[in-house]
């Protein structure tokens, strides 16, 4: 794109205004500018979810949907002195339905050749384990990543941690059982959290 961003000392202290970064990328064909916002997406994801593990992520403001809130608790927290107006704190709780990956879906990850049945052999729940977008480390380094699509959750985990994890490879028959006894376990609803 002709523009120059680092020197000698890395990101120079004067960068050129966004209006030339968005113009130049506009200039970019089509092709390009998928390509590098499939990047910056994938970057972007890692982040957030290197967010989310580490529990700095940041939600903000955010829309509830679900299938109910209940107010349990009411508490003033302040008291204006001259309108006697009232700041309250409610704690919420909210019921989400439950929405499990059946075992047909989770089977069908299998049409990517990279997916992978696993059990945990102490728990023996099952898995099915995915690539995940990698993460760049502050040091620069390259982790690569695995998500693991479980009935109720999906996450992912450092590809050197599963190496020493207790997730070992299942055949079809032991993954589906452990698939199913799990489904079986779900409830139809869940109390997701209270929130203040």
């Amino acid at each position: 794109m002709g523009l120059k961003l680092t020197d000698a000392n890395g990101i120079k202290d004067e960068l050129p205004p966004i209006t030339t970064f968005l113009n130049r990328l506009l200039a970019l064909t089509i092709e390009l500018q998928n390509v590098l916002f499939t990047a910056f997406e994938q970057l972007l994801t890692a982040r957030i979810e290197g967010a989310i593990a580490s529990g700095t992520y940041d939600v903000g403001l955010e829309t509830l949907r679900a299938e109910s809130f209940v107010v349990t608790d009411r508490r003033t927290i302040y008291v204006h002195s001259g309108t006697g107006a009232e700041t309250r704190l409610l704690t919420i709780t909210q019921r989400e339905r439950n929405h499990p990956v059946s075992l047909d879906d989770a089977l069908g990850r299998l049409s990517d050749h990279r997916a992978i049945l696993l059990i945990h052999e102490r728990s023996r729940r099952a898995a099915v384990q995915i690539p995940a977008p990698s993460f760049m480390l502050d040091d620069g380094e390259i982790e690569r990543r695995v998500r693991l699509i479980r009935p109720m959750e999906q996450h992912s985990v450092p590809l050197k941690m599963m190496a020493e994890s207790h997730w070992i490879e299942a055949d079809r028959e032991c993954f589906a059982a452990a698939w199913l006894a799990e489904l079986a376990e779900v409830q139809s609803s869940r109390k997701a959290r209270s929130t203040s």
